[in-house]
């Protein structure tokens, strides 16, 4: 969504057409491309000739010739920089997880992820999450779990100082838990009020929590985009 949602701006700026490689989702078996579920045409190119278009090696250097594209990286990554927002001609690679960079065009991308098709289930529960005072508490382990050595899982004590920040002021607060080790969840989060473990659908439309979640009043969030 980020990267997406980069490539708006750039397409907006320039006046030239955004293409996206989308070749990783074929080396990851556990991630599948999912912006399908949003009303956003996503153009892409062939990530072999993305890369080749943008290639510079000792042979083109030598007869001057300057690839089609040029390769930019986001370096550092998330850090606003301003130049990469008139890029032109260009193949990036990053995540752009910085909120300035949309702020200009937030109508715009609203109504790109905009859900083409939301559950009846999904719709009663979103009612349900806007007519209480209502708290989401998202939990991350799964994959964290295993790259502990380059993210921290959030612990006990982050979620009870959490919920004592996010409950204050709600006279009758109502909580609901995202994750994907809802079991965990049971058996160690001290809850204060009441509770609803919403049944993960991330495994089959990960774009559903999200939605569910953004109608609730306040969040709790673990450290994920």
């Amino acid at each position: 969504m980020f990267q997406y949602a980069f490539g708006r701006v750039l397409a907006n700026r320039s006046g030239e057409e955004t293409r996206y490689d989308l070749s990783w989702f074929s080396r990851e078996p556990n991630r599948a491309f999912g912006l399908d579920a949003f009303a956003c045409e996503v153009g892409s190119i062939d990530g072999r000739k993305a890369r080749r278009m943008s290639r510079e090696n000792w042979l083109t250097r030598l007869v001057g010739l300057k690839p089609k594209l040029t390769r930019v990286e986001e370096c550092p990554e998330n850090v606003y920089n301003a130049r990469l927002m008139d890029l032109h001609d260009s193949y990036v690679r990053g995540y752009f997880q910085v909120a300035a960079y949309y702020e200009p065009i937030r109508e715009e991308l609203l109504s790109h992820f905009a859900l083409r098709d939301v559950p009846e289930r999904a719709r009663w529960l979103a009612d349900e999450m806007q007519s209480c005072e209502s708290v989401s508490l998202h939990v991350r382990r799964g994959d964290y779990l295993k790259l502990k050595n380059i993210y921290c899982v959030c612990d006990k004590d982050y979620y009870r100082q959490a919920l004592g920040f996010a409950c204050d002021g709600l006279h009758t607060p109502r909580i609901f838990v995202f994750s994907d080790d809802l079991d965990w969840c049971r058996g160690n989060l001290r809850l204060p009020a009441k509770t609803d473990f919403v049944m993960p659908l991330a495994m089959v439309r990960p774009e559903l929590d999200m939605y569910l979640m953004s109608n609730c009043r306040r969040h709790i969030i673990a450290n994920s985009s």
